[in-house]
């Protein structure tokens, strides 16, 4: 064998220059002697192996000097070249019934060019949404638009409806809506740092209150046609960007935006932004919704 191929893991197992990102353990089968470097490229024709070495040079050496862990390893490597790359779908829906979550479901819609399993999903945002009536896909269905222009996941969430809070089931309503959260984790990757909850009516006063108790890093709220209810003690997530999305005749809405407002921004140190459609209160059309979703978007840089 080479003299200079012979010493070559050697040489950069004494190196100390820069780490490499993603860096792996490569060892020679004649002495075991093992060093770290980024696989670059492998071709199983001529099996030879591109390594980036630890002082951010490359060797290329021959797979066949490597111990057999090494070699199973190109192989798969080569296999997953092979294969052709996942199709991303087109968006839909699906729902689930949510284990320990009361018997209620959510409803998770995946926007097109999601694609399962890719890396690109632990940066992707996420809405939680709820109605008033404990129908989540109300309010979905007309998220669809912009979850697909922004690449967002939208979580219908059934557990609560303002039934349930009148009839004082309001400490189930929170370890229902826990439920529901922690399931949507199983199902689906997103960034914990880019989560939104919404709603309308009822449910936009649950979107307050889950930045309380769901995520204390809480992004933004999309508040439609509701307000807080005049809980203002309540420790709710810092710095989020509140879409206040209210009918130009909603007169119960419109009479707290004031006094919301103040409380967002003086006490949660929030941004806030008014944004207006025709009408009292009836829920928002799709376009007005994925303005506030784009702006929420824009704000909190999810696109960054």
């Amino acid at each position: 064998m080479n003299l200079l191929l012979k010493n070559l893991f050697l040489y950069f197992l004494l190196s100390t220059s820069c780490l490499l990102a993603n860096p792996e353990k490569w060892t020679r089968s004649e002495d075991k002697v093992t060093i770290l470097a980024t696989l670059v490229s492998f071709d199983s024709e001529t099996n030879k192996v591109t390594l980036k070495l630890q002082n951010g040079s490359e060797a290329v050496v021959d797979a066949a000097i490597l111990v057999k862990e090494n070699q199973q390893r190109l192989a798969k490597h080569a296999e997953e070249l092979a294969a052709p790359p996942k199709k991303a779908e087109p968006g839909h829906l699906e729902s689930f019934e949510v284990k320990n979550g009361g018997g209620h479901k959510i409803h998770i819609y995946r926007p097109s060019e999601y694609i399962e399993e890719d890396v690109a999903n632990k940066s992707r945002p996420v809405a939680f949404v709820y109605s008033p009536g404990g129908v989540s896909t109300q309010i979905l269905n007309r998220m669809t638009t912009g979850a697909d222009e922004l690449g967002w996941l939208i979580v219908g969430v059934d557990a609560y409806s303002n039934k349930r809070l009148e009839a004082n089931e309001h400490s189930q309503v929170i370890a229902d809506s826990e439920a529901a959260y922690k399931y949507a984790l199983e199902q689906v990757t997103f960034d914990k740092n880019k989560v939104v909850f919404g709603g309308f009516s009822g449910g936009a006063y649950w979107s307050y209150k889950s930045s309380s108790f769901l995520n204390d890093r809480t992004a933004g709220i999309i508040a439609i046609g509701g307000w807080m209810s005049n809980r203002h003690d309540v420790k709710y997530s810092k710095g989020m960007s509140v879409a206040l999305v209210n009918g130009l005749d909603d007169k119960g809405a419109n009479e707290y935006i004031e006094v919301d407002t103040k409380c967002l921004e003086k006490k949660n140190r929030a941004t806030v932004k008014l944004i207006t459609y025709p009408g009292g209160h009836t829920l928002a059309k799709p376009e007005t919704i994925t303005e506030a979703m784009r702006w929420i978007h824009e704000t909190k840089e999810f696109g960054k």
